[in-house]
């Protein structure tokens, strides 16, 4: 048989076109068979293609945000924050007792939740450890937690306390061995030799932390950032059974307040506080030693923080609806000349308060302890926002009392769940007779929280 190329040659087969209509149907119909099964299989392949992204991009996505609150993050639009080198920022806690170390743990847990990426720093007691004796060891268990699943760095150290200086909490019936809610350690001085970073956040530990703030990294240049205390220029407020007691307290003098610090530690800076320290061993006030230092040094020269969204006290809801000029601002007074505008002045909202926080500071309720203590009754019923005006209630103060008690129950479920702890047997304390007469102007006990 003949050959053409690498192919047999056939004689029956005819490539001639097809001749009759039956043939050319049936040719036109299996090419129209061969096009379908054909547009159906590159169906299937697009099909196929966008599950398999999408499923992609579903997981891509959970890989890279599974730690941002997507409604309560936020960051600077002019900064690349994937070109950040994290490990020259970093966030402070210190802790001195097993209280203290498990509100620092449950801060370090909210900044991982919120997904925060700067570093992590805990001063702690070096008479504490990482090695878990028992089951009960429960402070080892905490540093423990902190290095293993919250990456914290650990540094123990030695820490002092400060001098007694806080007589009114005793005239309140609390004794000094009482107040475990009140830590009056010197360790937040610590952090300004802490020169392995360009700048660190420090912040107390009796917060409820709603927003990381990486952004707060990157304010312009400042030795020390803190924010007013603007609860000073508050009326004393008013409980069921009247005004409770106050100190004389020289407004002017600690206008800022440390429970949040942007600090750049240096050497010169750490040696600072170290001479003041030696100079003043204690506060010549009613006020705690870190406030005058702090204050003493940087008043002048810190860079101001906005309190909105960075200081909202506990005791903010406490007030009268009508009396938050303080917090809210200018905003709040009617503008000259736009008297009928009801809409530019702005009016207390707690839920809106709230919504607007990065962090709430469990501040301006003394007598009642700190919300990892349990409360007594009858202290509470004194101190919780008044629903009662008169005969009638008010409706927004209610909503003051219910924004309040979900702060405090809101903490004492997560230390629960964080630190599987519950809360301390609260210190002895008996009804207290408030004075109704020789009310002094001065600012009122619940402007001297840890200012």
């Amino acid at each position: 048989m003949p050959r053409y190329g690498d192919l047999d040659y056939d004689p029956d087969y005819d490539d001639s076109p097809p001749s009759s209509p039956k043939q050319r149907a049936l040719l036109k119909n299996a090419s129209s068979t061969s096009a379908l099964r054909l547009l159906g299989r590159r169906i299937w392949r697009l099909r196929t293609t966008i599950i398999i992204l999408v499923m992609m991009t579903e997981i891509l996505y959970f890989w890279l945000y599974r730690k941002q609150s997507p409604t309560r993050a936020r960051y600077s639009p002019t900064l690349n924050y994937k070109h950040v080198d994290w490990k020259l920022y970093a966030y402070s806690q210190y802790a001195t007792d097993s209280a203290h170390l498990c509100n620092a743990v449950m801060v370090f847990e909210a900044l991982d939740r919120l997904g925060s990426q700067a570093q992590r720093l805990l001063i702690y007691p070096d008479t504490m450890d990482t090695e878990i004796s028992s089951n009960r060891d429960r402070d080892s268990q905490l540093l423990d937690m902190a290095k293993r699943k919250y990456k914290v760095k650990l540094v123990p150290t030695k820490i002092e306390a400060a001098p007694e200086t806080l007589p009114l909490r005793k005239s309140l019936s609390w004794t000094a061995k009482d107040q475990v809610g009140w830590d009056r350690s010197l360790a937040k001085m610590l952090i300004f030799s802490q020169t392995d970073y360009l700048r660190v956040i420090h912040l107390d530990n009796d917060i409820t932390l709603y927003e990381h703030l990486d952004d707060l990294f990157f304010l312009p240049a400042a030795t020390m950032a803190m924010a007013r205390a603007y609860w000073l220029a508050q009326s004393p407020v008013t409980t069921p059974k009247g005004v409770l007691p106050e100190l004389e307290v020289n407004k002017t003098a600690f206008p800022l307040s440390p429970h949040i610090m942007v600090i750049e530690p240096s050497t010169l800076e750490g040696a600072r506080i170290q001479a003041e320290l030696k100079a003043n061993p204690s506060s010549p006030s009613e006020t705690s030693l870190d406030v005058v230092i702090l204050n003493k040094l940087y008043k002048d020269v810190a860079m101001v923080l906005p309190h909105r969204g960075l200081a909202l006290r506990t005791g903010e809801f406490r007030r009268p609806v009508d009396d938050h000029q303080e917090y809210l601002g200018p905003i709040s007074q009617p503008v000259p000349g736009f008297e009928g505008h009801i809409s530019m002045v702005e009016k207390w909202d707690p839920h809106r308060a709230l919504r607007q926080a990065r962090l709430v500071h469990f501040a301006g309720d003394e007598p009642l302890p700190k919300p990892w203590i349990s409360s007594p009754r009858e202290l509470l019923k004194l101190i919780q926002p008044n629903c009662d005006s008169g005969e009638t209630v008010v409706e927004a103060e209610c909503q003051d009392r219910k924004v309040w008690l979900s702060i405090y129950n809101e903490f004492r479920k997560r230390r629960k769940e964080v630190c599987a702890m519950l809360s301390i047997a609260s210190p002895p304390w008996q009804p207290m007779e408030i004075p109704t007469e020789g009310l002094t102007e001065s600012t009122s006990l619940a402007s001297l929280n840890e200012i």
